[in-house]
């Protein structure tokens, strides 16, 4: 059999490389398959891909709060829009002296990268919540990670 053959076939051989092809060589194949034609999406229930993408777009935002801030778990849990100046000329979040190890009422500057993904956040709260404003009393995050949530995201 020749070298047509087995590159017709991609079974045996990999084309680029020459070389035995694996499991992970046809499990990527497929996963490349499925996304190109649109058929992965079509086995999701609507429901829990707009639960997943929710849950996703959550957590993006407390581990780049997180991370950007510095802000430990117990602070993030108990942060409320009130304390979010997004459309400050420099936005910051104001730190409340009571949510804090230190006592300390401090300000965390934000990146922009932070400030967007936290008014995107906050825009799809309000679409979930169908109000025009956040309630300044109102919790940023409802469902915050817990530590053994964070170590499997890892």
């Amino acid at each position: 059999m020749g070298g047509a053959w087995l590159k017709q076939c991609g079974l045996w051989l990999l084309p680029s490389c020459g070389r035995r092809s694996t499991r992970r060589d046809r499990r990527e194949h497929r996963c490349r398959h499925f996304a190109e034609a649109g058929q992965l999406g079509t086995k999701i229930k609507p429901e829990n891909l707009a639960v997943a993408q929710r849950t996703g777009l959550e957590r993006k935002a407390i581990y780049l709060l997180a991370l950007r801030t510095g802000l430990r778990r117990r602070e993030v849990e108990q942060l409320r829009w009130g304390n979010c100046y997004l459309e400050a000329l420099h936005p910051f979040i104001q730190l409340r002296a009571a949510a804090t190890k230190s006592r300390g009422a401090d300000r965390a500057w934000l990146h922009y990268e932070l400030t967007d993904q936290l008014a995107l956040w906050r825009s799809m709260q309000m679409q979930e919540l169908e109000c025009s404003t956040m309630s300044p009393h109102e919790l940023v995050f409802r469902h915050p990670s817990s530590v053994d949530t964070f170590r499997l995201d890892l």
